[in-house]
């Protein structure tokens, strides 16, 4: 009996809380930042003055207009934003809006765009523009 009492009380768990289960997902934030660095590699590189521009040739050799090529460092940082998609229970289409600004948006043609309020609305409950 003891074994039967925890099933149906695992049942009726599940079946509650299915029921009240919210159909929201979102499109998570992304920020990443770092750093590269690399060593120059000794070859070297004329620079605009010479007839050769933009060629190799060997440092110190005597061609006042080749350089060696330097050492490249730099900061890189990217940030993207977040949508929040909201499934209607009963027409089961998305509304979906920017969290951080709060503005409703479509996904068409492989991207989000912008729509007002009203046009938001109107496309969850199937209602014709």
């Amino acid at each position: 009996m003891r074994i039967a009492g925890r099933c149906f009380l695992f049942a009726a768990l599940v079946t509650l809380g299915a029921t009240m289960a919210s159909a929201q997902s979102a499109v998570d934030i992304g920020v990443g930042f770092g750093a590269a660095w690399d060593k120059s590699n000794g070859q070297g590189i004329d620079n605009l003055n010479s007839a050769n521009a933009l060629g190799p040739c060997t440092p110190n050799s005597g061609d006042a207009d080749c350089q060696t090529t330097g050492s490249m460092n730099g900061f890189f940082l990217g940030i993207n934003g977040d949508i929040m998609l909201y499934k209607h229970r009963t027409t089961r289409r998305y509304l979906n809006i920017d969290a951080a600004t709060g503005r409703f948006c479509r996904y068409a043609d492989g991207e989000y765009v912008e729509i007002d309020r009203r046009q938001a609305f109107d496309s969850v409950y199937a209602i014709d523009q």
